[in-house]
């Protein structure tokens, strides 16, 4: 229902408009509002299917990333740590016999404990890496 009203001045005569005006849905069928309601309906599942397929894109990715940083952290002690103690032992055995001169020491030793810092990082990573793979699989953070 509307209402609609006002003056009107035309050859110095004053007059009074008042329009109502009723809208009967005699031919409407709301089709309009039908399709509409189909396509955001369609749009929100599209959405929902998209949001759920990249949700296990990325438990997928974390999954695979934990794993992979989970053997690189077992393998480093043995390819990087062993070899800078075997190089750092040596180096200190021929300083003890006089070989070798204290700047070739330092940086054998510099090098163990970047070997040692890198293993750390390594494992640090890794258990981040799982962290974040048992979240996005919906798990406890620490089992």
């Amino acid at each position: 229902l509307t209402l609609n009203g006002g003056l009107k001045r035309t050859l110095e005569t004053n007059t009074g408009i008042l329009a109502v005006r009723v809208i009967l849905p005699v031919f409407d069928r709301r089709q309009t509002a039908t399709t509409r309601a189909r396509g955001e309906l369609r749009a929100a599942e599209l959405e929902r299917t998209a949001i759920r397929r990249r949700a296990e894109a990325e438990a997928a990715a974390a999954l695979r990333t934990a794993r992979s940083l989970a053997a690189a952290a077992a393998e480093a002690a043995a390819s990087l740590v062993e070899p800078a103690a075997i190089a750092r032992t040596a180096v200190r055995s021929a300083f003890d016999l006089g070989a070798a001169d204290l700047l070739r020491v330092v940086d054998a030793e510099r090098a163990f404990r970047d070997a040692r810092l890198l293993e750390v990082d390594i494992h640090i990573e890794a258990v981040d890496a799982a962290i974040a793979a048992r979240l996005a699989l919906g798990e406890a953070p620490l089992p």
